[in-house]
């Protein structure tokens, strides 16, 4: 979490990236899940070090998570003036058949 207190810093806010592209075979199936990713974001607003640390179904899913988290860019957090990078950050991906 981020708190702001002065004018020279800036918590890491999501600019652009991919939606999660729903395999076709598992959506034809009426198969959901979930995915859980732990990432982290350079100095450069890049996600790097990405990894499924939880998924149900087991596997089903974590290619197109990943995808996904990989096409995400962030304005880079600023603190006291100076981009820091940002480690451990976690997202869940859910995939709803319809």
């Amino acid at each position: 979490s981020c708190t702001i207190q002065q004018t020279d810093s800036q918590c890491l806010q999501l600019v652009k990236g991919r939606a999660t592209v729903y395999p076709a075979d598992l959506r034809v199936k009426g198969i959901g899940g979930k995915v859980t990713v732990q990432y982290d974001v350079t100095p450069q607003g890049q996600v790097v070090n990405a990894q499924v640390v939880a998924s149900e179904p087991p596997g089903l899913f974590d290619a197109a998570a990943l995808e996904a988290v990989g096409s995400w860019r962030f304005r880079p957090q600023v603190r006291n003036g100076q981009i820091e990078s940002v480690v451990g950050l976690i997202s869940s991906l859910e995939f709803r058949a319809f």
